[in-house]
């Protein structure tokens, strides 16, 4: 089936300059979705009424360097690693020094149990258990006769 438009500003003289300007700026938005030399590890976010699920990849950390913090309904996932390495022989020195830092705010919607939530570190990979508050839980209201 063929699917016919119809154009009410064809005439319009502003016309490309709107779509020029659409184009430019969405030129430097896809930039900044693909900037260089940046890498975001990805997260996963599940949520149902219990309880929210994250699951963050941070290659390359040991679960010391991580650090989760939990305020205002907001969690903030951040992690660093400093590492040196200096190897001295007969004929040459050779001294590497590598790092790498991560930090990223989520808010989450809803507030948690703290006391409960859970955070494991396996293969590279952090997952989050973070119980909703009874507070935030669905609640049945009963019809009144």
């Amino acid at each position: 089936m063929l699917a016919l438009t119809r154009n009410s500003n064809s005439l319009s003289p502003w016309r490309s300059f709107a779509d020029l300007h659409r184009e430019f700026f969405n030129a430097f938005r896809d930039f900044e979705e693909h900037e260089f030399g940046r890498n975001y590890p990805s997260t996963r976010i599940d949520a149902d009424e219990e309880k929210i699920s994250m699951q963050t990849c941070l290659p390359g950390f040991t679960p010391e360097e991580i650090d989760i913090q939990y305020m205002n309904d907001c969690v903030t996932i951040s992690a660093e690693h400093n590492e040196e390495k200096d190897q001295k022989d007969d004929k040459k020195v050779r001294f590497e020094r590598h790092s790498g830092s991560y930090k990223e705010t989520y808010r989450l919607g809803a507030k948690i149990d703290f006391d409960k939530a859970k955070a494991t570190y396996k293969n590279g990979v952090l997952y989050l258990d973070l119980p909703k508050a009874e507070s935030e839980k669905p609640r049945r209201i009963a019809i009144g006769k």
